[in-house]
Order: structure tokens, then C-alpha cells, then sequence
């Protein structure tokens, strides 16, 4: 498992915002985002130039923040 694996899943599991850059994890735009998560195996969805969301469970924008997705209210 990778870091980047490993922070995806623990933002999932732990409800909290991870950074990749404190894992030092550097991405240089949403293109290099998608292409990196998708190398790691997930899937994305709604991409809207900002943020992606990745696996039905986070959204991570192009600056490598990674937010679980809020699911208190479904």
C-alpha cells in the first residue's frame, strides 16, 4: 500500500482531512490528481476542475487536500 493509498483510506475510515504534502506527496494540477489516484486503482467521479471525488468516499482537490465525504446526512 502506498501513502497516498493509505491516506485515502484513513480519511475514509477516520472521517478527517488529511494533506498529501505532509506525506510528501506533490501534484502539480487535477490532471496529475486523477492520474495518480487512478494508478493507485480507484475510481473518479465529478471532476470539476477543483476538486475529484475519488472511490465514493473522499474528495481531494488539486492541492492534495483529502476530505472524506459527508454522509450524515443520507
Amino acid at each position: 500500500m502506498t501513502k497516498l493509498t493509505a491516506l485515502i483510506n484513513r480519511a475514509a475510515a477516520d472521517h478527517t482531512t488529511f494533506y498529501a504534502v505532509q506525506a510528501g506527496i506533490f501534484f502539480d494540477g487535477m490532471d496529475d490528481v486523477i492520474a495518480a489516484v487512478k494508478a493507485e486503482g480507484f475510481s473518479t467521479q465529478q471532476n470539476d476542475g477543483e476538486r475529484v471525488l475519488v472511490g465514493h468516499k473522499v474528495w481531494m482537490t488539486a492541492h492534495g487536500v483529502i476530505t472524506p465525504v459527508n454522509t450524515s446526512n443520507l
